[in-house]
């Protein structure tokens, strides 16, 4: 049996447009979203680049009082999903929630805050030192241990000669 879907919205909070509208010009234009670490200080870490979302005031896209609650990630998906039903035009009073769904792509939400809870506790394995991956096809999350000594690194060493996303040859950190 052959079941008919329909998109009819569609929402975006990302690192190159905090709306559907923003991050399609931006792809077309061909911005890029990675750029220096500003969510936090870095000084403790060899890694300074990171694809933040920008600019995204969560007041201005939902209650007040409701995004002072919400960890930062879910204000970006409650913003998503609000443009998403805007757009659609739907209004969930008169819909069958069964018929309508919803597909979500997301980096992994409130793992500063996790590893801040692990810290303080004195509980569980640190990342620092590693990067995590996930697999979203099988489920699963990988740990990497980054080397310690990446002094010549072109990407993440002291003077590091890849600063920018571009199409460079596959470059790897010695020591992985």
């Amino acid at each position: 049996m052959k079941r008919r879907v329909v998109v009819t919205g569609m929402g975006a909070v990302t690192p190159i447009g905090n709306t559907v509208e923003e991050f399609w010009n931006g792809i077309k234009t061909g911005k890029v979203g990675i750029g220096p670490i500003t969510k936090f200080d870095t000084i403790d870490y060899k890694v300074k680049l990171a694809a933040e979302v920008k600019d995204f005031v969560g007041k201005e896209r939902m209650d007040f009082k409701a995004a002072k609650r919400m960890e930062l990630f879910c204000q970006y998906a409650v913003a998503a999903t609000k443009e998403a039903i805007e757009e659609a035009g739907l209004d969930m009073e008169k819909e069958d929630a069964y018929r309508v769904g919803c597909s979500v792509g997301s980096g992994i939400g409130s793992l500063q805050a996790m590893e801040a809870v692990k810290y303080i506790l004195g509980v569980g394995d640190l990342l620092t030192g590693y990067l995590l991956t996930y697999d979203a096809l099988k489920m699963e999350f990988r740990k990497i241990k980054l080397p310690e000594h990446t002094e010549d690194c072109a990407v993440c060493g002291d003077h590091p000669t890849i600063t920018e996303l571009i199409d460079y040859e596959q470059t790897e950190c010695e020591g992985i």
